[in-house]
């Protein structure tokens, strides 16, 4: 203890008699003495010798100070304690500083108070790892395997340790079809590989060197594979099979070989399961074994450099149980928490013991946390912080913490729904910044198949925006699985070593689960005499099917006589009762053909082989029950490749394309054409014509029909066209290339993105800047900078399409479709948005041509997407039009992709321009003469037309401009009228429509013709107003600033217009 005084003696004389004693005991003659050890001990400081009279002293900075032992104390004089305190004070941060009362001068008197806080306490902490071992170092020129054999069907899971030595691209982990490879800027890739298919995925963060971090890949329903690091989701990715590791050599699990990682890894495990985050963050610091886990299938721990317990023997050991360099005894996968130096991750960079408040104050190291955010992490400090008086705790101490510092919060984290292929699905989830600053928000990580709508912004302190997310046309069948982050893209970890940045938010994961529209079969069985019961499982590509969906069909003689679904399920198998109907008669002993239904795919398998008791077997109607089946013993019908085609043919020409190969095709056009004869006018393709009179040929130049070209059909009336075959092999079927304009089939068996579709000619450097590919009604798209632009975004099944390849093509050059594209499935045929606003009928126009559009107007008209491009051909005496075209956006440029119809060679076409926003057409006085095949313009150079654009006055009507569509404003009749009151608004707007016909839309526009608000028909309740005068709406206009603005009404059959003044 120290003190500094100013003291009298009995006296009253300076420098008076002090003594220092405990509990009346012989007072301390030294300036040290040993501190009271209980509460029963009382110390004494007074004026006598015994030190029990009150001092008569000032007093003052009296501290209490922990001496380390006896052996120190010729250390702890008071100048040691305190050099010369009065020139050196202290300032209540030194170490064994237990106490320090000094008086403080209040506004209620003199108060004493503690002064010694924050006293540091230097100790270390981690986060909590089990003890470790040996470690494996892949070595480059021998693989180690993991020995293992999985029986389980379904995905499984790996996971592992690993350390990097140092960053550089490399193979981490092998199979025969699996890979997990690093490249330099320490990101992560999984990649598949088989029969020539390939797909890949590369992790969100980067991993670094010299620390160990634990990776984890989880396969999941719908061929859904997920990668975890440090129990963080970096990666999914839906790929073309289920994630299953073999475990026998050569084809297996491995470690090591050429391009092997430079590092070590330990703890390698496999699972029979698909691993949830949670369960992947509770068992990764924790042994497990095969022995407790009934789902764990392998675990290698390389604790033992000994084969001799039975473990797998790594590649470093030799058979003698010596261990050679490949094994790192000093390398531990899992840091001990005695071993402080080698902490697995430094998260925890310092630790504070606040006296005052009895607590420990633990400082993070901020770059660090990323790798935890939306985790709860358990940080352990041992029981011995290395304090400079050796002060010990009576036990190590944890604590939790759950890392959250985005203040951006969704309301749902979870979006889980099932819906039919065609129909769509929206949902809405609402974001909150809990901060009291403005915090921007980015949407990131949307697939193609989402419509997020806003992807960014800012929200007001403690404000909420409605985020919402609806499917789009691209959605296709079966389960999709999105990971989106809501980001604030100022809270973001900075790239380094090559790696992206990563950016904290929350996370939305989107599950949907597409299904095919259920098919109807139906037929009468009252006129059959006899049936026969049959118990079948199915077989679709090599799996039992367990989906209760799917269908089996039974048809005799080409006719329909049993349905029935995979609906009754026994044991975790699934079994269809089927009941077969025939005539006793004329049926008896008939085989029965078999059809199956996949329900996943939405797809008839018109090939389908039956077995039973593990033999071949073929099905007879028969009533008698030679043929027994049961669950016990079920028919299997095992489906093959053979699918159906349909093709919807429309009145005219069309273009189509074959997917299936027909046996017909080897017998001629008269063959696969069959059953349209009577209907039939005409087939071509690029080098032959046929044509018909009613059943008969006309002529015929040699056409040829096979799976690879595009032949132009021409109908009397609309029909369907039904093909079956084996599917095509994507590389013995793909088509041959050539220079200049060819015909291209689509033989692949599901829709997909243009660029993906194509994706060989770019792969393969065939495509070149300026090629084209057109369809005749979905547009068509440019080549330009490694990517197809254009109003042609897909290609499907059964079109035709034709393709132009600017330069010289090696006569070994093919075109080879995605290997996903030749999947069997069920394709909504979502017609691409075609503008209207003019009638056309080219349907008898058998040729196209295309060209790029750049509009100029000789005033200032604001542009919209809802703009449409007209061309208009001289056919038979009238102006008819012959194409139309909306705007597109283009690298800020407004372009129209138009295709026009025309019977000849080449036609002279004049043109209009729809403007949506002023609700009326202008003519051009330019004209031009368009050729068959060829383009106008391009995305740099388009051709251009220019447009007279006259002020119009929207308040007078006119009539209707050629095509119907309206040059001015037009009434919906004699009666139709638009009221607003009051003309002059504060914050709601109240407008009486009087028309007799629907209501489409409600804008208003400001005076320089810009939309500013637009009211969708669902905000303005039943506006369909047939012969009801005194419709109403309202518009909340409080947020517009003051000024003159125009209500803008659109009906079916015109516009109308008036003014109303914001007020202020």
């Amino acid at each position: 203890m120290e003190f500094v005084l100013e003291g009298y003696n009995d006296n009253s004389q300076l420098e008076g008699y002090f003594n220092v004693s405990v509990n009346n005991a012989t007072s301390y003659a030294t300036s040290r003495m040993s501190l009271p050890q209980s509460v029963s001990e009382v110390l004494l400081v007074g004026n006598d010798a015994s030190g029990s009279s009150n001092l008569t002293a000032a007093v003052k900075d009296i501290r209490f100070w922990h001496i380390p032992s006896e052996s120190d104390i010729s250390a702890w004089t008071s100048e040691g304690i305190s050099n010369a305190p009065l020139t050196h004070p202290v300032n209540g941060t030194e170490s064994g500083l237990a106490m320090w009362l000094t008086p403080a001068r209040q506004s209620e008197g003199i108060e004493v108070g503690d002064w010694a806080r924050h006293r540091v306490v230097s100790s270390s902490a981690q986060l909590i790892l089990p003890e470790g071992g040996y470690s494996l170092v892949p070595n480059p020129t021998d693989a180690w395997w993991a020995d293992y054999q999985n029986d389980v069907p379904g995905p499984e899971s790996v996971e592992f340790w690993m350390k990097l030595s140092a960053l550089e691209a490399s193979v981490v982990m092998s199979s025969d079809t699996w890979e997990i490879s690093l490249d330099d800027a320490g990101l992560l890739t999984l990649e598949m590989q088989e029969d020539f298919t390939e797909s890949s995925a590369t992790s969100a963060t980067a991993i670094d060197a010299g620390s160990w971090h634990h990776i984890a890949v989880v396969g999941e329903e719908h061929h859904i594979v997920k990668m975890y690091v440090d129990g963080m989701e970096v990666l999914s990715h839906q790929f073309g099979q289920a994630f299953r590791v073999p475990g026998q050599q050569p084809q297996g699990l491995s470690f090591g070989g050429t391009d092997s990682m430079n590092g070590h890894v330990d703890e390698v495990r496999v699972w029979s399961k698909s691993l949830t985050q949670e369960e992947i963050e509770s068992n990764m610091y924790v042994r497990v074994e095969t022995s407790t886990h009934s789902d764990l299938v392998f675990v290698e721990h390389f604790e033992e450099s000994s084969p001799t317990d039975g473990t797998a023997v790594p590649t470093g050991v030799s058979s003698d149980g010596t261990v050679d360099p490949s094994w790192d005894a000093s390398t531990y996968a899992y840091i001990g928490l005695d071993n402080v130096s080698e902490t697995a991750v430094e998260v925890v960079q310092n630790v504070e013991y606040n006296a005052l408040n009895d607590e420990f104050l633990l400082t993070f190291a901020e770059s660090e946390l990323y790798k935890f955010e939306d985790q709860v992490v358990t940080v352990e400090m041992d029981k011995t912080p290395s304090d400079e008086l050796g002060n010990e705790l009576a036990s190590s101490l944890s604590w939790s913490y759950f890392f959250d510092r985005s203040p951006l919060k969704l309301s749902v984290h979870e979006w889980s729904t099932s819906f039919t292929l065609g129909e769509s699905t929206t949902m809405t989830a609402q974001l909150f910044n809990e901060s009291i600053e403005v915090t921007s928000f980015e949407i990131v990580d949307v697939p193609t198949w989402l419509d997020v709508h806003p992807m960014q912004g800012a929200i007001g302190p403690l404000g909420t925006v409605d985020i919402e997310i609806a499917t789009t046309l691209d959605v296709d069948l079966g389960m999709h699985v999105a990971d989106i982050r809501c980001i604030d893209p100022n809270f973001c970890q900075p790239p380094s070593n090559g790696a992206p940045a990563w950016c904290f938010g929350e996370n939305l994961l989107v599950e949907l689960d597409v299904v095919a529209e259920e098919m109807e079969f139906e037929f009468d069985d009252s006129s059959f005499s006899e049936n026969m019961a049959i118990v079948a499982r199915v077989m679709n590509g090599g799996f039992f099917s367990h989906d209760p969906e799917d269908v089996v069909l039974a048809y005799i003689n080409g006719e329909l006589r049993g349905v029935a679904k995979l609906d009754v399920g026994i044991d975790g198998q699934q079994f269809a009762f089927l009941t077969v109907h025939f005539d006793a008669l004329l049926d008896s002993t008939t085989p029965i053909d078999f059809r199956v239904w996949d329900a996943s795919r939405g797809i008839t398998f018109t090939s389908v082989e039956t077995s039973h008791q593990g033999s071949d077997a073929t099905v007879f109607a028969n009533s008698a029950g030679e043929q027994n089946y049961s669950v016990f013993d079920p028919l299997v019908l095992r489906t093959s490749n053979r699918v159906v085609q349909s093709i919807d043919l429309e009145e005219g020409w069309n273009w189509i394309s074959f997917n299936v190969m027909d046996t017909r095709f080897d017998s001629g056009p008269d063959s696969v054409f069959h059953d349209l004869l009577g209907n039939l006018q005409e087939v071509r393709n690029k080098e032959s014509v046929v044509s018909w009179e009613g059943n008969e040929f006309v002529n015929s130049s040699g056409l040829e029909t096979n799976i690879n070209d595009m032949y132009q059909v021409k109908l009397n009336e609309s029909a369907t066209l039904e093909l079956s075959g084996l599917i095509p092999d994507r590389f013995e079927d793909a088509q041959s290339l050539q220079s200049g304009w060819q015909h291209l089939g689509y033989n692949a068996q599901r829709k997909l993105p243009i660029n993906q579709a194509l994706q060989h000619l770019a792969d393969n450097a065939i495509a070149t800047d300026g090629d084209i590919v057109k369809s005749r009604s979905h547009g068509f798209a440019v080549y330009v900078g490694e990517e197809w632009v254009g109003s042609l975004t897909h290609m499907e099944p059964d079109q035709g399409y034709k393709l132009f390849l600017g330069q010289e093509v090696d006569s070994l050059d093919v075109l080879v479709f995605p290997a996903d594209a030749m999947i069997p499935g069920f394709d909504i045929r979502h017609e691409p948005a075609t503008p209207d606003v003019w009638e056309q009928d080219v349907s008898e126009l058998m040729t196209t041509s295309t060209a790029i559009v750049r509009i100029e107007t000789t005033r200032p008209v604001h542009r919209s997407p809802h703009d449409v491009l007209g061309a208009f051909a001289e056919i038979d005496g009238e102006w008819t039009c012959v194409g139309q075209a909306f705007a597109l956006s283009q690298d800020g440029d407004a372009l129209y992709f138009l295709t026009t119809y025309t019977e000849g060679a080449m036609t002279d076409l004049t043109f209009k321009w729809y403007s949506d926003e002023e609700g009326q057409s202008f003519e051009s006085d330019d004209h031009a003469l368009f050729v068959a095949d060829e383009m106008k313009g391009t995305l740099t150079d388009p051709f251009v037309l220019r447009f007279e654009t006259p002020h119009v006055d929207l308040d007078q009507s006119s009539e209707a401009g050629r095509g119907g569509v309206p040059d001015g404003s037009v009434p919906c009749n004699a009666n139709g009228k638009l009221q607003v009151s009051p003309s002059l608004v504060d914050n709601e707007l109240e407008a009486n429509v009087f028309v007799e016909c629907a209501i489409l839309s409600i804008d208003v526009v400001d005076v320089t013709g810009n939309k500013v608000t637009s009211l969708p028909l669902s905000d303005m309740g039943e506006v369909s107003c047939q012969g009801t005068p005194g419709q109403t709406v309202t518009c909340d206009v409080q947020h517009l600033a003051s000024g003159m603005y125009r209500l803008v009404v659109r009906t079916e059959e015109g516009i109308l217009v008036t003014p109303f003044v914001k007020a202020q």
